[in-house]
């Protein structure tokens, strides 16, 4: 699966400079997800054991067990959670980045670490908003692709098309 995002719990950390990598294993109730990060030993020493994190990237299955291999990794207290903006930034709204990081992570953490049930709710809310803007603004732009394309024209050959005239009150 690509561009998959999951939170969890940091399990285990393990660092080795020699070889140069970290694993971090994270997981939450039933399920466990493993990253290497190559070249980045000391991304191990960043997370400590039972930190809430964020972790995005591409799933595999290897050795037993989920794995993204070099996902972006970031504590959930971060405001700089590494999001993508899916919306276009404007200044006549005044939306900028940090805006969306702050309301994306917000999202996030009242979905999977509520403080109250009415909290669960408005998170879900909201992600369940976003999603349908996101698909809504994905086909105005493939609508306003298609306006550029020329149409197709069809050159009648009236060998079906003057029957059916023909059969017409």
């Amino acid at each position: 699966m690509k561009n998959v995002a999951t939170v969890g719990k940091v399990l285990s950390t393990k660092a080795d400079w020699g070889k140069k990598y970290a694993r971090i294993e994270i997981g939450s109730g039933s399920y466990r997800v493993r990253s290497m990060q190559f070249q980045q030993p000391w991304l191990a020493q960043r997370f400590r054991r039972d930190d809430l994190v964020l972790m995005w990237g591409d799933v595999t299955e290897g050795e037993g067990f989920i794995q993204m291999g070099g996902a972006l990794i970031a504590p959930m207290r971060d405001a700089t959670v590494p999001f993508v903006p899916v919306y276009p930034q404007s200044d006549k709204h005044q939306v900028s980045t940090w805006t969306l990081h702050r309301a994306a992570l917000d999202a996030l953490r009242a979905v999977h670490v509520p403080d109250n049930a009415a909290d669960a709710t408005s998170g879900r809310d909201r992600l369940a908003y976003d999603e349908l803007l996101r698909i809504q603004l994905a086909m105005g732009v493939q609508r306003h692709a298609a306006l550029t394309l020329p149409a197709v024209v069809h050159a009648p050959t009236g060998r079906l098309t003057r029957p059916w005239l023909d059969s017409l009150p």
